[in-house]
């Protein structure tokens, strides 16, 4: 995983490469203090981005949510596929990767398996 500095990133925070499929994923992270929600505009963009540099799937994580447009804009419009996740999934990102680091936990294969919480979180 990269973690892409602050500030002009290109519109996005972190690059996950999967190496056993040669894949990349970017993933997008909004966390502002005013607890404005994310729109379809934003998430357009990212799509964009997606398409751009030929990345198959991103994530987006927002700590405040996303505007009912969003939501109604799914399942189909976004291509490629974007997941759009809130504070819930942030935070079992966290404690994951935190059982992971102490040895509770055994972080999966694939690092998009990760990101994507597609492994179950351990109780």
């Amino acid at each position: 995983m990269i973690l892409t500095p602050e500030g002009k990133d290109g519109g996005k925070d972190i690059v996950v490469e999967d190496t056993s499929i040669r894949r990349l994923y970017y993933v997008e992270i909004k966390h502002w203090r005013s607890g404005k929600v994310v729109g379809s505009r934003l998430i357009r963009d990212f799509s964009n981005i997606l398409l751009r540099d030929g990345i198959k799937r991103g994530l987006y994580l927002s700590t405040s949510g996303y505007t009912e447009q969003v939501y109604q804009s799914f399942p189909g419009e976004w291509h490629p596929p974007i997941d759009v996740e809130g504070r819930g999934h942030i935070q079992k990102l966290c404690r994951n990767f935190k059982k992971a680091l102490s040895g509770d936990w055994v972080l999966p294969n694939h690092p998009s398996d990760f990101v994507f919480a597609l492994e179950p979180e351990l109780a």
